[in-house]
């Protein structure tokens, strides 16, 4: 097992498990001290540190002020660090270690009881695993259409019981919260109505069909006093976060653009809802573009301007099939978002990706879908090429946002993706419709 010992300059010691692999094509700092006034840093020693999953690396780190020792295989040398660097490459595990000192003793005694409105795929393949393997949160009933299903549904994932209609779900007394995930034009009347049985709400995307009825959504939850949160899982993807993290010690810059990618081939098909927009409330972007733009709010905030083309090309359907967003930050920076349901997707580095550019190096990730947080992520700036691909499996983000939002329920902490979250993405696509049919730059409402 590869051994460092750190502890870090806020004079707290740090014991944190490292499961991401790192590999760094030169021993240089992440970032340029002369772009970013960053003190130039020796991290990581060797050229190529590669961490895999079944050879974890524990990593203790001592730092002084100024100088720093490290301990890397047996091999000692004295090296100046800079806590930026380090804060960046350690992010993930940081981020694990505080959210299990966080989520340890204050959460031995929480239970939270889920109940699950809509028994399809998304809730079967990937929220009612995640509810058995999040901590303290069980799985007590399900809803669902067909009782044969929903009988294999529950037995599949550990229900207690099941019900054939929303209100028998509301009433049951046992849910603490419910996840929602039928189709978007009934997001609004079942979140309503969960709100007022006095129940918890995770909401899956798009929101609702429009931001009139997410503004429905948010002000029932908030009169009834329960939480609204909007299942944006892509946020609590690994790399994701670490990106956020790199953005935010500044070893890209400023950043000036980004550019995100999320396309497949999806025509209308027999059983399908996605391409009726009374159902769906739209196509390509409804469906992939607002994972999309809430990626670009998450990591590189507000947007401001909306110019677009949506149209449909390659089907005979109601709704959109492909759509090129161009957006106006806050900050001044620039996106570009295409959600296609028109393109072959045989390579997801293209069909499925996300790109930043900064004043002083490239981040690149892929793919941003990644149910499990394993994919490319590589950060290139003066100094080289660091590849922080993640190559193995590991907390799955869907566990880590319903474990989140317990803690939101326990502690009272602010919900971690409030419906203003999706809201304010439901504004984005709404510009983007109304520039698409004027053919002009759009103000996007707050």
């Amino acid at each position: 097992m590869h051994l460092l010992s750190m502890s870090s300059w806020m004079g707290f010691s740090v014991a944190c498990l490292c499961t991401l692999p790192v590999s760094c094509a030169t021993a240089g700092p992440l970032s340029s001290p002369a772009r970013t006034g960053v003190r130039r840093s020796k991290w990581p020693p060797p050229s190529t540190v590669r961490w895999p999953k079944a050879a974890r690396s524990a990593c203790l780190m001592v730092l002084t002020n100024k100088r720093k020792t490290a301990v890397h295989r047996g091999h000692r040398e004295d090296t100046e660090f800079t806590e930026s660097s380090l804060c960046v490459l350690c992010e993930p595990l940081l981020v694990s270690v505080h959210r299990g000192a966080r989520n340890g003793s204050g959460r031995e005694n929480m239970s939270i009881a889920w109940g699950i409105i809509g028994a399809g795929v998304i809730a079967d393949r990937q929220v009612a695993p995640a509810i058995q393997r999040a901590e303290n949160q069980r799985l007590v009933a399900v809803m669902g259409r067909n009782p044969e299903k929903l009988r294999a549904f529950a037995a599949r994932h550990g229900a207690e019981r099941v019900h054939t209609n929303v209100p028998a779900l509301l009433a049951d007394r046992e849910v603490d919260a419910v996840y929602i995930a039928t189709p978007p034009h009934l997001h609004a009347e079942q979140t309503i109505a969960a709100a007022q049985q006095g129940k918890h709400v995770l909401c899956e995307k798009p929101l609702a069909l429009d931001t009139t009825q997410a503004t429905q959504m948010i002000d029932a939850c908030r009169a009834n006093g329960v939480r609204l949160m909007v299942c944006y899982y892509q946020r609590y993807n690994a790399r994701h976060q670490q990106i956020k993290a790199l953005l935010a010690a500044g070893v890209i810059g400023q950043v000036r653009a980004m550019r995100i990618n999320f396309s497949d081939c999806f025509p209308p098909q027999p059983g399908f809802w996605h391409h009726d927009p009374a159902i769906s409330g739209g196509g390509s972007l409804m469906d992939l573009g607002v994972h999309c733009i809430d990626l670009v709010r998450y990591l590189c905030g507000p947007v401001r301007q909306v110019t677009a083309l949506v149209d449909t090309l390659a089907a005979d359907s109601a709704v959109e099939d492909t759509a090129t967003l161009l957006l106006k930050l806050a900050s001044g920076a620039q996106a570009v978002v295409t959600a296609h349901w028109s393109t072959a997707n045989f390579t997801p580095d293209q069909s499925n990706a996300l790109e930043l550019y900064g004043a002083a190096g490239t981040i690149f990730a892929a793919p941003i879908q990644a149910k499990d947080s394993t994919g490319v992520l590589r950060l290139v700036t003066a100094e080289g090429v660091c590849d922080l691909s993640n190559a193995e499996a590991g907390r799955r983000p869907h566990v880590a946002m319903l474990e989140d939002f317990a803690t939101a329920l326990k502690t009272g902490a602010p919900t971690p993706i409030p419906g203003e979250e999706g809201r304010a993405g439901l504004a984005v696509i709404e510009a983007a419709h109304r520039s698409a049919r004027t053919g002009q730059r759009v103000e996007v409402e707050r």
